[in-house]
């Protein structure tokens, strides 16, 4: 058995990418960017600072980028996370591999706060975490470069970080 496994928790734990891609398009709409839910949909998985580029110019972002995010983040909180679904056995797996002695690490381009709750009220898994959220964000996706993980270091060195390739 392995001594620690990643999870991406977005989409792979929880299904709840459909309700961020929402949330992003309501904040957006709420700025007066409409944009079509296929285009936003499309970006999931990218964080708020790789996402917003996508769909404002540049003097946007100066002007309201940070302020959407915001909004965005309190409305993912409010009206989505609470119905976010824990996928079926995925509980089951977090706990054998919790049994077997196997730190898990968990990641996720959303924000702390909206990955923490998601995974401790839904999954039990709080105890088993060694790290989650902005702490584990991935930093870089290209299936033709492997994907770049940031992760946290399960050492009890809270804030300490280690960047690793994990696909080539």
């Amino acid at each position: 058995m392995a001594r620690a496994v990643l999870f991406d928790i977005d989409g792979t734990l929880v299904d709840s990418v459909d309700h961020h891609a929402r949330a992003w398009q309501e904040a957006l709409a709420h700025f007066g960017k409409e944009v079509p839910y296929r285009d936003v949909r499309s970006q999931i998985g990218k964080g708020g600072d790789q996402l917003l580029p996508v769909f404002l110019s540049e003097d946007e972002l100066e002007r309201f980028g940070e302020e959407l995010s915001e909004y965005r983040t309190g409305l993912y909180q409010r009206n989505y996370l609470p119905v976010v679904k824990v996928f079926p056995e995925a509980r089951e797996l977090l706990a054998r591999l919790k049994q077997s002695g196997t730190t898990i690490g968990l990641a996720s381009s959303c924000q702390l706060k909206c990955v923490k709750p998601a995974i401790a009220s839904r999954a039990s898994t709080a105890t088993s975490v060694a790290a989650a959220g902005s702490a584990m964000r991935i930093s870089h996706l290209s299936v033709s470069n492997g994907i770049d993980m940031a992760a946290s270091t399960s050492a009890g060195k809270k804030g300490a970080y280690a960047s690793r390739r994990v696909v080539t």
